[in-house]
């Protein structure tokens, strides 16, 4: 980020304190996504059990900038079931990889680079765990998250479906990046 605004954020790991900031933050991306794609994210997911699962599983961030979290996602090492099965193309390889999943921000936090903060940070996450290949996917109405992967040169690969959505289809991405 180059705004000038990247030395006031740091990410940690989530905890169940968070939750109430959490849900906020997921509220605010469903309402904006109920604008663009009309179906991501609005069958009531994200939601508390999805917070108490990703932070069982230690996967689940926050940003903050200075005192106030402003986004979060999640980054699961492992193979995701979401990812089993392609339609129209495949992953770049078979390797060991993580995914980046929720990626959320605060609404009054939009177009602050936060994202953008959220992606570096994934990356060096990844490197630091000796992995090099991120998966992530997104709506095919979600410009925004297109827009994302792409300037951090995810390449589109395929399409999949993902399980906890009333609206499944999704365009799936990879980067694979050296060391």
């Amino acid at each position: 980020m180059d705004n000038g605004l990247s030395k006031k954020f740091f990410v940690r790991k989530a905890s169940i304190d968070d939750a109430e900031d959490l849900l906020k933050i997921y509220h605010d991306a469903q309402q904006l996504l109920k604008n663009l794609t009309k179906t991501q994210w609005q069958n009531n997911y994200p939601n508390i059990e999805t917070i108490k699962s990703d932070l069982e599983c230690e996967s689940l961030y926050v940003v903050f900038y200075g005192l106030h979290i402003v986004g979060c996602f999640t980054l699961i090492f492992g193979d995701d079931p979401n990812y089993f099965i392609t339609f129209d193309g495949e992953f770049l390889n078979d390797e060991k990889y993580a995914t980046i999943h929720r990626l959320a921000v605060k609404k009054e936090y939009y177009h602050k680079g936060i994202a953008s903060f959220i992606i570096e940070n994934c990356i060096g996450i990844v490197k630091r765990n000796k992995l090099n290949n991120i998966r992530a996917d997104t709506h095919e109405k979600n410009i925004y998250m297109q827009k994302l992967f792409e300037k951090f040169n995810f390449q589109k690969v395929c399409f999949i479906n993902v399980q906890n959505d009333c609206d499944p289809r999704r365009i799936a991405y990879h980067l694979v990046f050296d060391d």
